[in-house]
């Protein structure tokens, strides 16, 4: 499967990180971001919990080892990013991967979707403001 990523991202990256850097990474919640895991022969839906630029947290139907590497499709309205993902934990039907391998083009829309989340935010946020300061000021 990893030579399908290839195929689709031709020119990838590494993202390797100290376990100490993981968790400073912000991440996203999402609710509506659907995708695909293959791992061998099988490729399963999955739904996104959470997505950072080092991995994410999502919710799958299948069965996997921790360690195990598997290629992953989230489905973004811009377009699909492909990755290679290590699996980090496993609880139920949930697990939290670390990104290994994504090309330089995923790597961006990756990277622009989780940038224009956060500029969503800070302009509800200012939205926000914006009318307690209009309704104080009458």
């Amino acid at each position: 499967m990893q030579v399908l990523i290839a195929q689709r991202c031709s020119r990838t990256m590494s993202t390797a990180t100290s376990t100490t850097d993981e968790h400073r990474d912000p991440r996203i919640s999402v609710t509506d971001i659907r995708g695909i895991v293959s791992q061998s022969e099988i490729s399963l839906p999955c739904l996104f919990q959470n997505v950072s630029e080092r991995g994410f947290l999502l919710l799958w139907s299948g069965t996997t080892k921790l360690g195990n590497h598997i290629n992953v499709e989230l489905k973004l309205s811009s377009g699909s990013i492909f990755c290679v993902a290590k699996v980090m934990w496993i609880s139920d039907d949930v697990m939290g991967c670390r990104i290994l391998e994504i090309s330089d083009c995923c790597g961006l829309r990756l990277k622009l979707f989780i940038e224009e989340h956060y500029a969503k935010i800070a302009h509800r946020e200012n939205a926000r403001i914006d009318y307690r300061v209009s309704t104080v000021s009458r």
